[in-house]
Order: structure tokens, then sequence, then C-alpha cells
């Protein structure tokens, strides 16, 4: 039996049922302090005061999308990764939510079926059947005394203004806005809210625990956010720290600035020190290289920061221009290593063993490298126009790896059909070679699906 994970479970529902004793019993006393106790009320008043606080929404959501694996070095084959080359996906995605007094409740359960076929490589013929039902996030807060909130809760917590990523975000670097309509994997976190004003609010949040997540690399973390928002910009700072073997202390930041009524400027920048990503090394090994966590002790300051601006037409659409710069990725003479390491490993991928082994070893580590972006210079450009004839939205977005020359083609299409419907479709086109920032999984995608919201 598993204790620890017990332990954790009984904390949480301890938790839950404090929290529903103090929404039940709002004149209990905490530390000595009484609270205003809220008049009696009858059972009917009561009842329609939970009704008032309680929200629900329904999305049906059903998708089908047609994938073209990439036949690189990393994936021989499609052998390794065993990417599909068509599925079939069906969500309900029920979200309720309850604001009682000073306590506000919510849970998000999730039903996944999916469908995945095989028609290239040596998966070829096979089919996947799979469901799953879980909890993506939930959350219990309360407010403590005017201004103070405390929380609990799985959450797929976001902030700041970019889209290509968010580096200033210690819990998720990847924000989700490349794939709108997956959902981001919730984590555990515990909050002490404190908004002292109409300018400043700060945050005290801890990562307890990896939740529907599936960092490889996680460790207990504690992050203090300060917020400041003015009349014409904002800006945050964000000083967290991670236990653990791959400990990591960083300073986030983020702001924006409204230049004028067309034009809004912003960026976003973290600093650590020491990394945990993997770097091809040479070595005396049957394929000549090796993945390695080279710089982990090194004291030396590494840095990402991207910086942006958004210009809104008086049509209403929007160009938008970033700018990424990644330190912790590959240099020229890092890629060159990286993609020779492949390479080797491909070659004897399917050699007799201890070599296949060896193989497989090296290139599910330059798989999972630590990197969501393999080179260190990024620009993006998209374009957004919404409400075209009052039913379309229509996103198209082009990132360029300055640094090889490979990019993405990113195109969001909705249709609404009524206020309950959404027909939507997309596809992404990676450009440049197999053996490049953006063509190591996939050659496209192509995805058409609907949305039913109640």
């Amino acid at each position: 039996m598993d204790y620890k994970k017990m332990h954790k479970k009984i904390c949480k529902i301890n938790l839950l049922i404090c929290m529903l004793v103090i929404m039940l019993n709002p004149g209990i006393s905490l530390g000595g302090e009484n609270i205003e106790c809220v008049p009696d009320k009858s059972p009917n008043e009561l009842l329609d005061e939970l009704q008032d606080g309680f929200k629900f929404r329904m999305s049906i959501l059903s998708y089908a999308a047609m994938d073209k694996p990439a036949d690189s070095t990393q994936n021989p084959d499609n052998d390794f990764l065993k990417l599909s080359d068509y599925s079939e996906e069906f969500k309900l995605r029920p979200d309720a939510s309850l604001s009682f007094r000073d306590i506000y409740l919510s849970v998000k359960p999730r039903v996944d079926l999916s469908l995945e076929q095989f028609r290239t490589g040596t998966q070829k013929g096979k089919k996947n059947h799979e469901h799953d039902i879980y909890i993506n996030e939930y959350l219990i807060q309360y407010q403590a005394i005017d201004k103070w909130f405390l929380s609990y809760g799985r959450q797929f917590l976001q902030w700041g203004p970019s889209f290509l990523c968010s580096p200033s975000n210690p819990f998720f670097f990847d924000n989700g806005k490349s794939q709108p309509n997956q959902e981001g994997e919730g984590k555990e976190f515990a909050e002490l809210l404190w908004i002292q004003n109409l300018y400043w609010t700060y945050s005290l949040i801890i990562n307890t625990d990896n939740g529907r997540s599936h960092d490889s690399d996680f460790g207990k973390t504690f992050a203090l956010k300060t917020d400041y928002s003015g009349n014409n910009g904002y800006a945050s700072l964000i000083l967290s720290y991670q236990e653990g073997a791959n400990h990591k202390e960083r300073v986030g930041l983020f702001g924006g600035l409204t230049v004028s009524d067309a034009l809004i400027l912003y960026g976003e920048a973290n600093f650590q020190k020491g990394l945990d990503v993997l770097y091809p090394t040479s070595d005396n090994s049957p394929i000549n290289y090796s993945m390695n966590s080279v710089k982990h002790d090194d004291c030396s300051i590494y840095s990402t920061l991207l910086v942006g601006g958004t210009y809104t037409f008086e049509s209403g659409s929007s160009l938008t221009c970033e700018y990424l710069y990644n330190q912790m990725g590959y240099n020229n003479k890092e890629a060159s290593d990286y993609y020779k390491l492949r390479q080797n490993a491909h070659d004897a991928y399917n050699l007799p063993n201890p070599l296949a082994g060896l193989a497989k070893q090296a290139l599910g580590q330059t798989a999972d490298n630590g990197l969501m972006f393999v080179r260190q210079n990024y620009f993006m450009l998209q374009y957004i126009e919404n409400d075209i004839f009052n039913i379309f939205n229509l996103t198209l977005r082009w990132t360029q790896c300055i640094d090889d020359k490979s990019a993405q083609l990113v195109s969001l299409v909705d249709f609404y059909a009524g206020d309950n419907t959404r027909f939507f479709a997309s596809g992404i086109l990676n450009i440049g070679g197999h053996e490049s920032a953006f063509g190591s999984m996939l050659d496209y995608q192509t995805m058409i699906g609907i949305e039913y919201i109640f």
C-alpha cells in the first residue's frame, strides 16, 4: 500500500470537509476572531442562494484528425513514436461551479473516447481504442478575510500576454495557445492571494503535485508573484524555487504597455541558474554520442526572452509579431551533434541487442530533452480576424526558426451555427526538412470537428 499517496488523499478530503464546515457554519470562530454571522434564513431562501450561485456548462466535442508522421531519424519507420495516421476523438467536458458566501467551488470532470488507426510504417493496419474518465481541474477557494483568499485545486495555471509560449511561468512553459481545442493538463496548487488595492496583488503559490501532467522532472515548486496593473500598462514579477534533484531558482517577468488604441507592446522573460536540459556530447559509445545534463550544475545565468506587439486595425482584425530568444536551445554545433546522434541511433535501431537497446534509449532522450523549442531564435507572425459575416473566426500563424530556416504554418477556422454549435477546422504544415526544428515529428496535420455547448 502506498501510504504517501493515501496521506495526500486524506489531506485533500480533510481540506474539503473543513471548507464545507465553514460554508455551512458562517458564524464559526477562526483563531479566536469571530466572523460576522449571516442572519438565519429559511430553507427556501438558502436554496435560492445556492441556486443563484450554481453554474453549469456542458461541452460535447467531437473531431477527426489526419496526420502524416515524418520519416525522420527521430522515428524510424514510425516504430519508435508510433504516431497514428488517423484518429477520432469524442469528449464530454462538463464544468460546474458554486459560489456560496465566502466559498467558491469548481470541478471539471472529463470523459474521453478515442480511436487511432495506423496506415503506414511498422504499425500499419493496427487500431487502438482508448477511454479515460478523470478530473482535469478542480478548485476550492475561501475568502478568509477582506481581500485575502485561500485556495487549493488542480489547475492549468496561466498568465502572460505571449502566444508562442510563456517564459515567465515556472509551472507551464507551453501555454496551449497553438492548439486551442486541446485542454492543458492540470497540476495541483495551493495559493494564498492578497489583493492590496486596484493596482497591486500578491500571490504565494505552491505546486504540490504533478496532477494530470507528465513532467518527468517534477519537484515541489514555490512561487511568489507580484502583479501591478495601471491605467496604460501592467507588469508582474515571479520568484520561484523548485525542490528536488533538478532544483531550479528562477526569476520570471512579464508586462505590457498600451501605446495607443491600436498598438499594444509586451514582453516576457525568464532567468535561471543552471539547466536540466539534455545536450549531445561525443563519447566512445557504439553510437559515438550520448545525451547528458551537462549544464545542470552550471552557475551561469540562462535566459529566455520574448518581445512582441499587436496592432489592431479599424476593421477589428489584428496582426501580432513575436521574437523569442531561447538561450537554452541548441547552437549550431550542438544541433549538428544532436542530429548526428539521431542518425547513428536510427541506423542501429533494428540491429541486434545491445545496440538496438542503446539506440532506443538515445532516441527516447532526444525526443524528451527538456526543450519545447530546440533552437535559439524564433519569429512569429499571426493574423486574427473574428466575426467575419458574424459567423467566422480566422487565425493564421507563421513561426520561423531563424537558426535553421525551418517553419510551421498553423491555420484555425471557427464557424458558429447559432448560439450553441461551433464547427472548427485546423491545419499544421511543417516546412524545412526532417532534420530541423519543426520537421522531426509530423509533416502535416489536419483536423475537423464540431462542438455543442449548453
